[in-house]
């Protein structure tokens, strides 16, 4: 322990700072509880700068938190790769062990999957991101603890991969590298043919992998697997998930998901061939998508309904928008791109869907709803924020 405390000194932290950062680990600050210590959020004053930061609080449990923290360290200093997030220090003080990573705008892929708002091209970004990193790493090095909650997403909607504790070097180690914590042993993600060999290499990562691709698609329900091997899949996917998809794109999603389960961990494909599938994936999906934006593009906007006059009553106060997007925070905001940034909010617009057209022509008290919806904010092309804002309703079933 002094050896490592002597080799990582200058990324050391003082407690004072991180419990100050952190509002002294106030739960409204928590981000996720994943592994073996909770998510935090912060600000954290570090060489005359204010910086946002992730804390990682690991609990010590079952006489893993020091293992954890000095592999975590070691591993995240020796690895750069713009999908592994990066360790900015750690606090070693009054038996709290916490690593500090860059901060992440999105927080945790966990907290999402579960969100409609992440479109599926979104997914397959994240997934062909966190593949990426996992090829990188293969070189030499075993993750071992693949799982949504390891998975920042940055403000980009980019993976950035952590949680390193358990990760181990191939190939000299890996048959010395044994997981015993409570958490890993009732895991989802654990590869049952470990068990048996008790040896970890990247065909590990690989499995873990494969049941990520599940819960990207189903949305993180329990028991995705099961269904995807018994193929019920439809019964497990979000119903607004699955109008974006594919057929084609989804058939070959899931023959590299389930590939990547093979109980003959020989036969999985490498992380290399998965990039190469995701990413063809992600092409043919881009092509009908752009088809079917158009196409509803054109059947919102009517010439024949929609006059000038009509726009007119179609447009929301600024005023209202900025109340609904607490004037336009970077909690609310959920993309970027197109010469904008897109919010999530809340508020009162005309109900399209139940507005005749006669309706319009008579110039009728129009109805109106309230439900969550996209705000994207259009900067002009100095890049500076506009006041161009347009709104689309976001599916919540």
């Amino acid at each position: 322990m002094y050896f490592a405390l002597h080799e990582f000194a200058d990324l050391q932290i003082p407690l004072e700072d991180v419990l100050s950062a952190t509002s002294n680990f106030a739960d409204e600050n928590i981000l996720v509880h994943g592994g073996v210590g909770k998510l935090y959020r912060g600000q954290l004053k570090l060489r005359g700068q204010s910086i946002d930061i992730v804390a990682r609080r690991l609990e010590g449990i079952y006489g893993q938190g020091e293992i954890e923290l000095w592999t975590e360290i070691s591993m995240l200093s020796s690895l750069k790769h713009k999908n592994l997030v990066s360790i900015i220090g750690f606090c070693y003080e009054n038996d709290e062990k916490i690593i500090i990573y860059e901060h992440a705008g999105h927080g945790c892929l966990d907290q999402h999957l579960s969100d409609p708002a992440l479109t599926w091209s979104q997914r397959l970004q994240i997934c062909i991101g966190v593949a990426h990193a996992l090829t990188y790493i293969h070189y030499d090095v075993v993750h071992g603890d693949i799982r949504s909650s390891n998975i920042l997403i940055d403000k980009d909607w980019e993976a950035k991969v952590f949680g390193f504790g358990l990760s181990t070097k191939y190939p000299e180690n890996w048959e010395h590298r044994f997981l015993f914590c409570h958490y890993f042993e009732t895991s989802a993600y654990r590869d049952p043919v470990y068990t048996n060999t008790l040896g970890m290499t990247p065909k590990y990562d690989v499995y873990s992998f494969g049941v990520l691709l599940y819960n990207v698609l189903c949305g993180g329900k329990p028991l995705a697997i099961d269904y995807g091997v018994k193929g019920t899949l439809d019964d497990m996917i979000d119903p607004h998930l699955r109008k974006q998809i594919d057929t084609q794109c989804l058939t070959i999603f899931l023959k590299i998901a389930y590939s990547c389960l093979n109980r003959h961990c020989v036969q999985r494909p490498s992380m290399d061939d998965i990039v190469k599938a995701l990413e063809n994936v992600l092409e043919l999906q881009r092509k009908p998508e752009n088809l079917e934006n158009s196409t509803h593009a054109d059947e919102a906007i009517s010439s024949n309904i929609l006059t000038k006059e009509n726009i007119e009553r179609l447009k929301i106060p600024l005023s209202d928008i900025r109340s609904a997007t607490n004037n336009f925070h970077h909690t609310s905001c959920i993309g970027s791109g197109g010469f904008g940034m897109v919010y999530k909010a809340e508020l009162d617009h005309l109900d399209i869907q139940n507005i005749s057209s006669s309706d319009w022509e008579n110039n009728k008290e129009l109805p109106k709803k309230r439900s969550v919806v996209a705000i994207k904010r259009i900067f002009n092309q100095e890049g500076e924020e506009g006041k161009n804002l347009r709104t689309h309703e976001v599916s919540t079933k």
